[in-house]
């Protein structure tokens, strides 16, 4: 069903294979960036070049520690993203009428909103892998039991609001910028 309602309108095709081809090429150039911040942020101050650490103790391939739940979470989340921008964004042009102008916004919110919290378990799991390489080993699924085990459902969440209260207003002034420059 949902396979038929992308494949069936072609620009929502266009849309979905660009979101994801982007998405997955951001995140492998990326992961070693979010592994060094991760790391240096869990890390005592002082405690030296967490690059060089990485690589004398853990490998190469510890630099895209989290890149699985990475690659999982940031596909669906753009995909989810530019596909609600532009359903959402029709959806306010055609029932406000003359407000164009103006339909990037509760585009931009809506689709930040819908993709922020699909995906925020996600989120939570690929930080939380990338500062803790015991944890990266148990995987996403052993590493989501446990955390819901110890700290419930709802610690899946932990950090939405910030997530949105920074993220939504962003979005609404990007897209506001992109829509009136590309006219």
């Amino acid at each position: 069903m949902a396979t038929a309602l992308v494949t069936s309108d072609p620009h929502r095709l266009a849309t979905v294979l660009s979101a994801s081809s982007g998405a997955v090429a951001t995140a492998f150039v990326v992961a070693p960036f979010d592994v060094v911040k991760t790391r240096s942020q869990a890390q005592p101050s002082g405690s030296g070049n967490v690059v060089l650490r990485v690589l004398r103790q853990e490998g190469v391939g510890a630099l895209w520690s989290g890149l699985r739940p990475s690659l999982l979470m940031t596909v669906p989340a753009n995909v989810i993203y530019f596909t609600a921008y532009e359903h959402i964004r029709m959806a306010v042009v055609s029932d406000w009428r003359g407000s164009e102008a103006l339909a990037p916004v509760p585009a931009a919110a809506g689709a930040k909103l819908l993709a922020s919290t699909a995906t925020a378990p996600l989120e939570l799991m690929r930080t939380r892998m990338q500062a803790d390489r015991a944890l990266a080993h148990e995987g996403i699924v052993g590493g989501t039991r446990a955390l819901v085990r110890r700290e419930g459902v709802a610690a899946l969440f932990k950090g939405l609001g910030p997530t949105l209260w920074r993220d939504v207003p962003f979005s609404c002034v990007y897209w506001l910028g992109y829509e009136r420059l590309k006219q």
